[in-house]
């Protein structure tokens, strides 16, 4: 099924729910400091692309093979997380 993309609020993403959220959800495949693994590095990621892109491809596509894990406010607080840490 096609995701329907989202307008995702980024001024109201937590940063600190982001941090448990990727430790839960991404850091297995794409490493605690985003230095990838079986997923690739998320560190100066240039297919990340904007806050919104990212945002909206955790929440079609991740976590691989349940990616309906993390959808709404937890792929906004990850993608939050991620354009900040990494």
């Amino acid at each position: 099924p096609m995701c329907k993309a989202v307008t995702y609020d980024e001024a109201a993403a937590s940063i600190p729910n982001g941090t448990t959220q990727y430790a839960a959800q991404c850091a297995s495949c794409h490493g605690n400091m985003g230095q990838g693994g079986v997923g690739p590095k998320l560190v100066a990621c240039t297919v990340c692309g904007n806050y919104q892109s990212l945002a909206t491809r955790i929440d079609c596509t991740m976590p691989l093979g349940n990616p309906g894990a993390c959808t709404g406010d937890c792929a906004r607080d990850i993608a939050k997380y991620i354009r900040a840490t990494f």
